[in-house]
């Protein structure tokens, strides 16, 4: 698996000029929101920096947060270094007060998958991170009969949008990204999903989730921003876990960029039982 430290140096400065600087997000608030022939937001286009939301964490603002901790590792500025960058990343995580709440009966297991992340996680063997851990997506294409998300290393949904149900129960085969229905609920885009597997996480501290999770995403344009809001019901929860919101600029690039395939090089190198 590629790590990748200098391009996500890269994305972290980005993020920051593009996503989280607040001029320039009263300026994309402050945008025209452009609507399709049936005066739905149009959500087409290339959000995020052409980086997406990812699954960065963020700050009480909603806003992407990139290295939310205070320390300096190169002498540089402050939560710029590169080399506590995915370490502080998991850290903050871990810390962060908006956690899922899971039931007595699954507290050891979640402990001893956050002890063994860095050879328990799903994400270290070049699977995809899944829904809702993978974010928002990169690129929207948003068609009359259905919605095209797409994200980084080739992977996109298909989001049909002509008013058909969920399938039956015994249909689902359990997907890394489930099966998903899209509606509108006045101004949103309201992304409905059932049907997973339960080999993805939901975040890196061992927050797994069963079969049966059925999660709701819900994207709202305001000018040339994009709110992701996600809700994770899960039998294993003792109630709905509500991500942090995120708020997303729409960037002036209009293509994505192609990335190197995942190729995994690391876990045989891994030699402590720290996950980033």
């Amino acid at each position: 698996m590629i790590r990748r430290f200098i391009l996500s140096t890269v994305a972290a400065s980005a993020m920051i000029a593009l996503c989280l600087a607040p001029v320039g997000l009263s300026a994309q608030q402050g945008a025209p929101t452009p609507r399709d022939a049936a005066g739905h937001p149009d959500l087409t286009g290339v959000w995020g920096a052409n980086m997406g939301g990812g699954a960065n964490p963020t700050d009480d603002s909603g806003n992407i947060a990139v290295q939310l901790t205070g320390r300096s590792s190169d002498g540089g500025a402050v939560g710029q270094g590169a080399i506590n960058f995915e370490r502080d990343n998991h850290l903050t995580r871990r810390m962060a007060a908006n956690k899922p709440l899971y039931k007595p009966e699954y507290w050891e297991r979640i402990r001893e998958l956050n002890d063994n992340g860095s050879q328990e996680d799903p994400g270290y063997g070049c699977v995809i991170g899944g829904v809702p851990r993978m974010g928002p997506p990169q690129r929207i294409v948003q068609l009359p009969k259905q919605t095209i998300f797409m994200y980084g290393g080739n992977i996109f949904r298909e989001i049909p949008t002509d008013g058909r149900a969920h399938s039956k129960a015994s249909e689902l085969e359990g997907t890394l990204m489930g099966e998903a229905i899209g509606k509108w609920d006045g101004d949103s885009f309201v992304v409905d999903s059932i049907g997973f597997t339960d080999f993805t996480w939901l975040d890196i501290p061992g927050y797994v989730h069963s079969e049966d999770m059925h999660v709701v995403e819900r994207f709202t344009r305001s000018g040339n921003t994009l709110k992701y809001e996600v809700t994770v019901e899960d039998p294993m929860l003792l109630k709905p876990f509500v991500l942090n919101p995120r708020n997303i600029n729409l960037s002036k690039a209009d293509m994505l960029g192609e990335e190197l395939p995942c190729i995994e090089r690391d876990l045989s190198h891994l030699v402590t039982k720290e996950n980033h």
